[in-house]
């Protein structure tokens, strides 16, 4: 089921599966591309709360930026043992570019992987699936590729 967002800012992510190719004629161990390659370009560890942010279904989410590059994969997860997590990323023009409500049907936690249309901040929308939904939530996002510029001045919603 896909929300309906308007005025928020958006952003996306695409995931690399693990690789791991033996090679018998070198004497190489490869590891899977995820624990080789991947960079965290954001980690959070926050709560929904009364006190945040609703959307238009009135459930609570909480803004996270990065900063990412034209044609950049990203993987973006959020996790909670205490709500049904909702995900949504978004461009700073205002446009969702990639959403998820279930990873599976045995996982209700969100991940999603996609490619950033072009250089600059995106914003990620941690929320609760429903209005009901408060609690702890782990955020993570990562990428083959390095964040190219710092993010220690991009704001965000985590208390």
């Amino acid at each position: 089921m896909k929300k309906i967002l308007s005025g928020l800012v958006q952003a996306i992510a695409v995931t690399a599966p693990a690789l791991c190719v033996p090679l018998a004629s070198l004497p190489l161990v490869l590891l899977p591309i995820e624990a080789a390659a991947a960079n965290t370009l954001l980690q959070r560890s926050c709560r929904l709360d009364a006190t945040d942010n609703t959307l238009t279904d009135e459930s609570l989410f909480d803004r996270h930026s990065f900063a990412g590059a034209a044609g950049q994969s990203v993987t973006v997860f959020l996790n909670s043992r205490d709500f049904d997590p909702y995900l949504l990323v978004m461009t700073a023009d205002n446009e969702t570019i990639a959403e998820n409500d279930d990873i599976n049907e045995n996982n209700v936690n969100s991940r999603l992987t996609v490619t950033l249309p072009k250089n600059g901040i995106y914003s990620v929308l941690a929320n609760s699936y429903n209005h009901v939904g408060l609690g702890d939530y782990t955020l993570t996002v990562t990428s083959p590729m390095r964040t190219p510029q710092p993010l220690s001045d991009i704001p965000d919603d985590c208390r």
